[in-house]
């Protein structure tokens, strides 16, 4: 938050929307309230954050700002950063997904030796299904 009271006339020009010939033009006809001259710089009061304008008595209407901007925010993002962060999580899902497939062919050779065990136990004359510890 800008905690500023008074302002050069540069800035003023600036806050305003006018140029700064504009705003020199304006206080040497007094037109801006409250400004005053300190040596060679003209300090102008901010009255709820903005220089305030008389208007003139002739002539078209000015046209500047009346009342504060609204701060534009800029949002810098970091493309390499989030490039190589989504690179990173797709590795990892790879490296799962391969992780989930050699457990699974190691689950399908276990149950291949248990059927050909079976099998080896039935030549053999004995019934697995009675001899089977139970868990």
């Amino acid at each position: 938050m800008n905690n500023k009271t008074h302002v050069g006339s540069a800035e003023a020009s600036l806050m305003l929307g006018i140029s700064e010939a504009r705003v020199r033009r304006l206080l040497s006809q007094g037109r801006i309230k409250g400004a005053t001259k300190q040596g060679r710089v003209w300090m102008i009061p901010l009255y709820e954050g903005m220089p305030v304008i008389i208007a003139g008595g002739r002539g078209p209407q000015g046209t500047w700002y009346k009342h504060p901007r609204p701060v534009e925010t800029c949002v810098v993002i970091n493309q390499r950063t989030i490039s190589n962060q989504l690179e990173a999580k797709e590795k990892r899902a790879t490296e799962a997904e391969n992780r989930a497939t050699v457990a699974e062919e190691e689950l399908e050779q276990e149950r291949q030796r248990a059927k050909r065990l079976e099998e080896l136990l039935r030549e053999a004359g004995i019934d697995p299904d009675e001899n089977a510890t139970k868990v």
